[in-house]
């Protein structure tokens, strides 16, 4: 049995200590401190804390809102999701996606993508994308496509890259498509290497002196080339 809190005890304090535990009692509280206008980021750590039960009294608040109110709600409800992803979560960010509020819509995509691989929401963000009128839709479901698709979404983005790249006026939809194209290339190469396989033969050996070109970020130059150095992987000519 749980401790009697005092007379002075604040739920919006509590979030603000790291090791603070909520009760399942306080889980509809603090969706309301949200909409209170407390940080996202304590009271999403704290729901999180409250596994299914937090997300089950988010899922009926955002029911009860409308406008700025529920996108914050569904944006809470997103980062929550990937911590505490449960069927009821997923089937309701599926049903957000078609919302009439753009940024409800928008912020349940991001969610989506979020989440584990499901052939259910990749064919639903596809869907949506296909409907999708402007790039800033566009861009966010060519993202979140990025991350949960598969060869299909590869296909799409593919085609989308060809149109974007044809239309001069949406060049940051270019720029996410190409990121969407490379992440899940490089997804499918994973998913099709043999169980054990590596990617990368460590033990293999060059048949004799190889040119090799590396790059890093500005700055670290030096840093590279001294530990290469060091390790006797790097002749300065």
């Amino acid at each position: 049995m749980s401790q009697p809190r005092s007379a002075e005890f604040s739920l919006l304090q509590a979030i603000q200590s790291p090791s603070f535990t909520p009760r399942q009692r306080d889980a509809a509280a603090l969706w309301q401190l949200l909409l209170d206008g407390a940080d996202l980021g304590l009271v999403v750590l704290a729901l999180t804390r409250l596994g299914p039960t937090g997300a089950a009294a988010g899922l009926s608040r955002i029911q009860a809102e409308q406008g700025a109110a529920r996108a914050l709600l569904v944006r809470a409800l997103g980062r929550l999701a990937a911590a505490v992803s449960t069927a009821e979560i997923r089937q309701a960010l599926h049903q957000l996606l078609d919302d009439p509020d753009a940024k409800v819509s928008r912020y349940a995509a991001i969610a989506l993508g979020k989440l584990p691989h499901s052939s259910q929401t990749e064919e639903l963000l596809l869907m949506q994308l296909q409907r999708a009128a402007n790039p800033q839709a566009q861009r966010v479901l060519a993202e979140a496509l990025g991350k949960v698709g598969s060869e299909a979404a590869l296909r799409t983005m593919a085609q989308l890259h060809q149109s974007s790249e044809a239309s001069s006026s949406a060049p940051l939809l270019t720029q996410t498509v190409q990121r969407a194209e490379l992440r899940l290339q490089r997804s499918l190469l994973r998913a099709q290497s043999l169980p054990g396989e590596q990617a990368i033969d460590v033990e293999a050996q060059f048949p004799g002196p190889t040119q090799v070109t590396l790059r890093c970020r500005s700055g670290l130059t030096s840093i590279l080339a001294d530990e290469l150095l060091a390790a006797r992987l790097l002749r300065l000519c």
